[in-house]
């Protein structure tokens, strides 16, 4: 924060006052950081999961994909 705009505010409001609202601050953009960390890596996990099933699916021979794939459309 700019030091002449957070004198300014302690002018007006009070050291304390100012001091728990940046801290307050900091704790939600933390909040939000995290929230975003975690989302992320979420995606990250699923495509990880889909890569794995992907290069998985590969490895399987013509006939195993087809029996997979008739698996799936036709339950």
């Amino acid at each position: 924060m700019n030091r002449k705009l957070k004198a300014e505010l302690i002018n007006l409001f009070g050291r304390s006052t100012v001091e728990r609202a940046i801290e307050l601050y900091n704790d939600i953009k933390k909040c939000i950081d995290n929230d975003i960390i975690i989302r992320v890596s979420k995606e990250i996990a699923e495509i990880s999961s889909q890569r794995k099933k992907i290069e998985y699916f590969q490895t399987l021979d013509i006939d195993t994909k087809q029996a997979l794939i008739l698996t799936i459309l036709f339950p």
